[in-house]
């Protein structure tokens, strides 16, 4: 039920029965998010754990409610190392046919229209936890970083290039300047 693509038809059958979707999947089975995980030999890393539970609104639409559990080692933009990021996601859904007809201006209500393709709850909960993921994952200072020796000598050789370069070219931008004015006579 969790992988496989499901109708309007079958997300409301599932609401009027008051299914429940309670289980722990390895983070490696989302295909997006799997690129930016470590493999970590921890049982406990990379795991998301979901209870969802389909029910109805008041006016009788399919709804998914529930929480999704995220426990993650992602890698450090600097030193390309673990991060533990865990995250609780609370997740409320109204379910909608597509019938090609204007919403209702609900802005409070989360909806997802169904199409004639299905939808799959896997990938609702992917895109759950990609939006809440920090856009630039890094230690929170420079020296929690695994590789430190390694990033300081290159981050300190690139500042010192960039310093050689300006020395020895001391009057470069006024060379610039004064070819320009000679170019406009």
């Amino acid at each position: 039920m969790f992988k496989q693509i499901l109708s309007f038809k079958e997300i409301s059958d599932l609401s009027q029965k008051k299914e429940n979707l309670i289980k722990a999947y390895p983070a490696n089975s989302y295909i997006r998010l799997g690129e930016m995980l470590i493999n970590d030999n921890d049982e406990y890393k990379n795991e998301i754990s979901i209870n969802l539970q389909f029910s109805q609104n008041s006016s009788l639409q399919p709804l998914l409610e529930g929480k999704v559990i995220v426990n993650l080692s992602l890698k450090c933009q600097r030193c390309l190392g673990p991060i533990d990021w865990q995250d609780k996601i609370i997740i409320s859904i109204v379910f909608d046919e597509d019938k090609n007809e204007q919403a209702n201006n609900q802005s409070q209500i989360d909806k997802i229209e169904i199409g004639d393709e299905g939808i799959s709850i896997q990938k609702i909960v992917e895109d759950e936890i990609l939006s809440t993921m920090p856009m630039s994952v890094m230690h929170k200072s420079i020296e929690l970083c695994e590789n430190i020796d390694t990033l300081s000598m290159f981050l300190s050789t690139s500042l010192d290039k960039t310093k050689e370069e300006s020395k020895n070219k001391p009057f470069s931008e006024l060379s610039d300047m004064m070819n320009k004015d000679h170019e406009e006579f």
